[in-house]
């Protein structure tokens, strides 16, 4: 049990990480047309929010996931889950690391 609440911590720091503002390009609509523009984004190493035709406030976008499922961003599943196991994967390796060093009693 108290390995799955470690592992679990780490999925909760992975989770942070992967909440980095970007730029993103898409399609926004002007009269009767899509033109392509410049959005608010969120996440990496990939993006996983993207601004919804630009109706976020300015600069940003909802984490916030009851805004998420509201509508107001668009939400990419597979790059929230390619972006978490990527962090997740490196905190790991660096436990690991750090556990291998401290074994070899090169931390101290």
């Amino acid at each position: 049990m108290k390995k799955l609440k470690k592992y679990f911590l780490y999925l909760m720091i992975a989770l942070v990480f992967t909440q980095i503002p970007r730029k993103s390009i898409g399609l926004c609509h002007e009269v009767d047309i899509q033109v392509p523009c410049e959005l608010v984004a969120a996440g990496f190493p990939f993006i996983y929010i993207v601004d919804l035709d630009g109706i976020s406030p300015v600069g940003s976008v909802e984490t916030n996931p009851l805004f998420l499922l509201a509508g107001e961003d668009h939400f990419i599943w597979i790059g929230f889950i390619s972006s978490v196991l990527f962090w997740w994967i490196m905190i790991l390796v660096v436990h690991k690391l750090y556990k291998m060093f401290e074994k070899l009693n090169l931390m101290k």
